[in-house]
């Protein structure tokens, strides 16, 4: 009874549209696709009971049909383009489309991408590898996890489900760097998560509290230094994997509005951050895709290099507080492999 095989967008098109879409890199995210030429491998479909007619053709652009057009008021005819997987498009959307160049996209979940020019394969299987839509490049990338999900537990438990994140950034800036020696193993940790599967979480401070007692901003601050870490750990997989060491990050997502995050890992990292501004990166580069399927622009790093240019340029503290930062990861990983969580 199956009829054709698609992605959730391409799914979404098709209700919007009435026409089979397949967009080439959310195929690569299935297995539908041969990462290397970014085509079909029907040899591989064949192997796993796939018939290759129900895959459709790759095509990325539609046309809103008359039911749902007159739903919301709009026109029929009206182009509808599959953008790309929410990660890649969030790299799009800080105006990352050449090779060399890393971003992080943490929100509910975080994921760190470099953009290659070859699929970069990782013989230890760390790393996964996409391609980069509406371009002839690829993506390594390290998965994260949950991130913001896990700092929002931890802020509704110490705050309160009322409470904003406003109140926690305040909360988390107000407390001295690395956290006086409190270590937290919340949500993303150095393994990327097709390794790091289910383990335990913890947060780690100083006893007794006669001598020193924990304060909440400090618990919220190590929450954010544990995303710092892990984006820091995971970088560097990825440069082992793809022997790029890039020289700045761009960091987009929900997350990305704390400024306080951005700070804490340009001096993890030891170079500057981009904070984008406009958290909702992957909107934003699912924007650009739609300016080059209407002509807009003529090639992809036209788009996202051409937009304005919407972050702030965070940059490492003192020399003393790069050392502290240095030394405080270097615990993190320490505690972790001491945990057993490998």
């Amino acid at each position: 009874k199956t009829t054709a095989i698609l992605s959730i967008g391409g799914w979404l098109a098709y209700k919007l549209t009435g026409s089979l879409l397949s967009e080439p890199s959310l195929d690569g995210e299935l297995g539908l696709l041969d990462i290397r030429t970014g085509q079909r491998c029907p040899g591989f479909m064949d192997r796993v009971g796939v018939p290759s007619r129900l895959l459709p053709p790759l095509s990325y652009e539609g046309c809103l049909a008359p039911q749902p057009a007159g739903l919301w008021g709009l026109k029929a005819g009206i182009p509808v383009v599959v953008a790309g997987p929410d990660t890649q498009c969030g790299l799009l959307g800080m105006g990352l489309a050449r090779e060399g160049l890393a971003g992080a996209v943490v929100g509910w979940s975080g994921a760190v991408q470099v953009l290659t020019p070859s699929p970069c394969y990782d013989s230890k299987m760390r790393t996964w590898v996409g391609r980069h839509p509406w371009s002839n490049l690829w993506v390594a990338e390290a998965n994260l996890g949950e991130a913001g999900v896990a700092y929002g537990w931890l802020k509704d438990l110490l705050l309160g489900n009322s409470a904003s994140f406003l109140e926690a950034e305040q909360l988390a800036k107000s407390s001295c760097s690395a956290s006086e020696g409190v270590t937290a193993f919340l949500g993303p940790g150095p393994e990327t998560a097709a390794r790091a599967g289910s383990r335990m979480g913890s947060l780690l401070f100083p006893t007794p509290f006669s001598l020193q007692t924990t304060s909440q901003g400090q618990l919220l601050r190590a929450a954010l230094e544990n995303v710092a870490y892990s984006i820091k750990a995971n970088l560097d997989t990825l440069e082992d994997v793809t022997s790029i060491n890039p020289s700045t990050l761009s960091l987009g997502g929900g997350m990305a509005d704390s400024r306080t995050l951005a700070s804490i890992l340009a001096n993890v990292l030891g170079f500057s951050v981009r904070r984008s501004t406009l958290t909702q990166v992957s909107t934003r580069g699912a924007a650009f895709a739609a300016t080059v399927a209407a002509n807009s622009f003529g090639s992809i790093q036209g788009a996202a290099e051409g937009g304005v240019k919407l972050y702030d340029e965070v940059e490492p503290g003192s020399p003393a507080m790069a050392a502290q930062y240095k030394e405080s990861y270097q615990r993190w990983l320490h505690l972790y492999d001491r945990m057993g969580w490998e």
